[in-house]
């Protein structure tokens, strides 16, 4: 399992609401932290409220903010993302190399690893995400809620982890706010799966 854990807990490198993030700790103790280096291209770190409750989110400007990791994963893969889609089509995450992706894309309800998989579209608010990548078994919930079972492609997620944008930070900026990513091997069984979405329900104030 790879944590990219709640901005509320993200590190010392963006300390007020409207810093810049440059750096995204790993909180499953494989050092696979996210991090951009170029100022102009950093998040920045935000204070939200929302369904009354207050939490941290990454804002990415949907023009050229990425933040790359190193996590890796091969299918079957399960990938958890809190997110907010503000408007367009941005990549919430995408693997680092056109041959080797895990993409979810709602603005365009897509989820990719070769094969694009049709979803329903999430809307421009707070969910969670829940990307089974299993080749043509391949599944999106969202808010716990079944959306799609179907061909999303082979591909296993071997060169790296961009959240933001899609590739190594090249195309496909999100306009919105990502909360939380959670990366595991192996696709997670219905119960895992619903306490995990309800766990980070409770961050953003959403009752599944």
């Amino acid at each position: 399992m790879r944590v990219l854990r709640p901005i509320r807990q993200a590190a010392a490198r963006a300390a007020a609401d409207g810093d810049v993030l440059g750096y995204w700790m790993d909180k499953s103790g494989n050092a696979k932290h996210a991090s951009q280096d170029t100022t102009s291209k950093k998040p920045t770190r935000r204070l939200v409220t929302a369904n009354n409750k207050t939490f941290w989110a990454a804002r990415f400007d949907g023009v050229d903010d990425a933040i790359l990791s190193a996590v890796t994963v091969s299918q079957p893969s399960t990938i958890f993302a809190v997110a907010k889609v503000t408007s367009g089509a941005g990549d919430v995450f995408d693997g680092q190399s056109a041959s080797n992706r895990h993409l979810l894309r709602p603005g365009s309800n897509i989820i990719h690893a070769g094969a694009s998989l049709t979803t329903a579209a999430a809307g421009t608010i707070y969910a969670v995400h829940a990307a089974v990548f299993n080749g043509a078994a391949s599944k999106h919930r969202l808010n716990n809620a079944s959306l799609v079972t179907g061909n999303a492609g082979t591909q296993d997620m071997t060169a790296g982890m961009c959240i933001g944008a899609g590739l190594s930070g090249a195309q496909e900026f999100l306009n919105g706010e990502v909360v939380s990513v959670l990366v595991y091997s192996g696709e997670k069984d219905e119960a895992t799966q619903t306490a995990i979405a309800g766990y980070l329900a409770s961050i953003v104030g959403i009752s599944l």
